[in-house]
Order: C-alpha cells, then structure tokens, then sequence
C-alpha cells in the first residue's frame, strides 16, 4: 500500500511540474478584427445626418465577441442593438444573437472567407418575422456592408443597407489579435 501511495505521490509531482502548454487561441479570434469602435454615416428618416456607432469587445471570458449600436442624430444618441458573436463547435459556424431597443430578437450565422462575410440573420417580433442577409467587405480600417431585407413568407429580397463603417478612436488603428492585448 505504501508503495501505490508513493508511486501515486511522485507521479502527481510530475505533472504539476511538466511545463503547460500554451492555451490555443478561442475560434472568435478571427473576429477581432471587429474589435474597437466604428461609425458610419446615413441619412435619418427626417433626411438629416445621422452617425451609426457600433462598439465591439472580447467577453470577459475571452470566447464571444459582444456589440453594441448606437445611433446619433441631431445630438441625441439613442441605443439600438445589443448582440453577440460566438463560435458554435457542434454546427461550425459563427452564431448572432442581437435584441434591439424595439425587442425585436434576431438570430444568425457568420461566415468569414478571408475580407469577405457573408451574415444571415432571422429577426422576430410578435407579430412577424423577417430576413436580413448581408455582405461585407473588411478593408484596412473599415469595413463596407451591404444588406438586404425580405419579409418572412416573400421570395424577393429588398435592398435595406449600404454603408461604410470607419474605425474611430486613438490612431484608427486594428487591435492587436492576441486576446491578451486587449483592452476589456
């Protein structure tokens, strides 16, 4: 018994002191490109200026990407969508899940082919339920994004949105990609 004891002793010592690999970078990683602060320019329904901001960040526990879009016109700054990126192992696949300040709740899918995204996105209220499917093109600090929209039950898609959204802030420079860099 002594002898299992000590065998058990001394190889629990060796692997608290074999040397620890380095943890492997999440999925999301490839996302952080998105990471910072962005602002786009339309039109509002009045027809004045009106700036979009969108705000994206690492979650605290480094595997989802979170936003927030705010929309600025006339000096009034109103909240508009709260969402999150996150990497589904099971489908392979990047998932949204976005709520707007009008409850409505939309889910989708990402996909990233190196500056190209493709996103589709199924938004409901409790009433309808609709379809936005967009392309982006990621440049070096800004990104194009086209959209489309189609109410649910109608075979034709509708152009909705054609912006570009520059990166602001300290130097409009991309953040580094190691998760460690980042300012949370």
């Amino acid at each position: 018994m002594t002898g299992l004891l000590f065998l058990l002793l001394t190889s629990l010592s060796a692997l608290a002191q074999a040397p620890a690999a380095p943890p492997e970078e999440p999925k999301i990683a490839e996302l952080d490109w998105m990471v910072g602060d962005w602002q786009a320019v339309d039109k509002s329904d009045s027809g004045g200026e009106l700036l979009i901001h969108l705000s994206a960040r690492r979650s605290d526990n480094q595997q989802a990407l979170l936003y927030h879009v705010t929309l600025e016109s006339k000096g009034r700054t109103t909240p508009k969508y709260d969402g999150v990126y996150y990497w589904n192992p099971a489908e392979k696949t990047y998932k949204l899940l976005q709520v707007s300040d009008e409850g409505i709740v939309s889910e989708g899918t990402l996909q990233q082919t190196g500056n190209r995204i493709t996103q589709l996105v199924r938004g409901v209220t409790a009433d309808r339920s609709f379809e936005l499917k967009s392309d982006w093109e990621i440049r070096p600090r800004e990104f194009h994004f086209v959209a489309q929209f189609r109410p649910e039950g109608k075979a034709e898609w509708t152009p909705a949105v054609d912006l570009t959204y520059s990166r602001v802030g300290i130097g409009a420079l991309p953040p580094a990609t190691s998760p460690s860099r980042h300012p949370h």
